[in-house]
């Protein structure tokens, strides 16, 4: 009998911290197949990007064997949800947070509307899965709230690209010296406070650049567009730096000469580039309000502060990036912070749980007849 795990996602898109997850669950930590309680492994999305069409299954086209574990990556609004919880097959949810709507109405009220539906569906679906899996302690105090029993915690599953080759990139030269911001164009990420912080150190006499790494969907354009007119309004149009999309060895070049990282991001579920940023060796300074799950992944390494005062904030970027005693103290608090991100623990841990389930499933053969005659 062939036991199947399947992850099942809204989206996949290149660069993309969940679909990163997802592929790294799918090709390594599930890639020994034969010495666990299953020996398969697929992915399926509604969406999936051109350039990962090989590798995953649309949903459209997808029907699930009788004994597949279904692992259902959830953090906005998707319609394969419905007939998901039609099919017999045991499911676990990985809970990756759903952003706030009220960031995106401004935008586009359609976004807005998936967000909304998303946290609605939470209510609807605290009875249909085995268990699930938040990728903080903030995600997985979001779904008790939210009324769900069984939840574990696991973080993020990342790979640092370190090793790659760091080309020559487009948008800076070799002479440049920049602040980065990696992250998608969303308006809780708050791209207008680093221009404006990057406004407060040009007033200062500094020569950095601000360097915004980062695609932006379809519907976004006009959040784009806006961002885009605060850096003409505050002439800082040769100082701020909107790439869209990197690849992932563009991405590398960008963390291997970066100065200085800094977010300002008022809403995170966990923020994988934090961790990303420290992997480099960059100081990390970082917003992490309450509401956010950055002091977390942070966990004491870096510097988080909680204000919004961007000559205040700029005053603390030139004053980190003044002092190499200051920098290498940093330095050596975010590698110990990286030391106690195991990721083979997190695979490892991923993988008992899993075949937990496919233990237990050898008890119930009721669910599994009725798997068979469905599928």
């Amino acid at each position: 009998m062939k036991r199947r795990v399947v992850q099942i996602a809204p989206g996949l898109n290149p660069g993309d911290a969940i679909t990163n997850e997802i592929f790294l669950i799918h090709e390594q930590i599930l890639a020994n197949r034969g010495s666990h309680g299953f020996d398969q492994s697929a992915v399926v999305a509604e969406h999936i990007h051109p350039d990962l069409s090989k590798k995953a299954f649309l949903a459209e086209k997808f029907q699930p064997r009788a004994h597949d574990l279904i692992v259902f990556h959830f953090g906005v609004a998707a319609n394969i949800v419905d007939r998901l919880l039609q099919w017999p097959n045991r499911r676990i949810l990985v809970y990756h947070n759903v952003t706030p709507p009220e960031f995106f109405l401004p935008y586009s009220l359609r976004v807005a509307g998936r967000l909304a539906r998303a946290r609605q569906l939470l209510f609807e679906l605290r009875s249909f899965f085995e268990f699930c899996i938040a990728d903080s302690a903030f995600n997985a105090r979001e779904l008790e709230r939210y009324g769900f029993a069984d939840v574990r915690t696991l973080p993020v599953l990342f790979e640092s690209n370190r090793s790659r080759p760091a080309p020559a990139v487009p948008w800076i030269s070799a002479q440049d010296r920049y602040i980065l911001f990696v992250g998608r164009l969303a308006p809780n990420k708050r791209h207008a406070d680093l221009i404006k912080v990057m406004r407060c150190l040009v007033d200062f006499g500094s020569e950095l650049k601000l360097v915004i790494a980062g695609g932006v969907f379809s519907e976004m354009h006009l959040y784009l567009r806006e961002l885009q007119e605060l850096t003409r309004h505050l002439g800082l149009e040769d100082r701020v730096v909107f790439t869209g999309h990197v690849s992932e060895d563009q991405l590398a070049a960008l963390y291997g000469r970066a100065e200085l990282f800094l977010s300002m991001s008022a809403h995170e579920g966990f923020c994988v580039p934090l961790l990303e940023a420290m992997a480099y060796d960059i100081p990390v300074l970082a917003r992490g309000d309450a509401g956010s799950a950055v002091l977390e992944t942070m966990d004491g390494a870096g510097i988080v502060f909680n204000t919004t005062d961007h000559l205040r904030i700029a005053a603390l970027v030139a004053e980190v990036l003044s002092q190499p005693d200051y920098i290498a103290r940093i330095l050596e608090n975010q590698r110990a912070r990286l030391s106690r991100y195991d990721r083979r623990m997190v695979g490892t841990e991923l993988v008992r749980m899993l075949d937990e389930l496919f233990a237990d499933d050898s008890t119930n053969s009721t669910r599994g007849r009725h798997a068979e005659l469905m599928g």
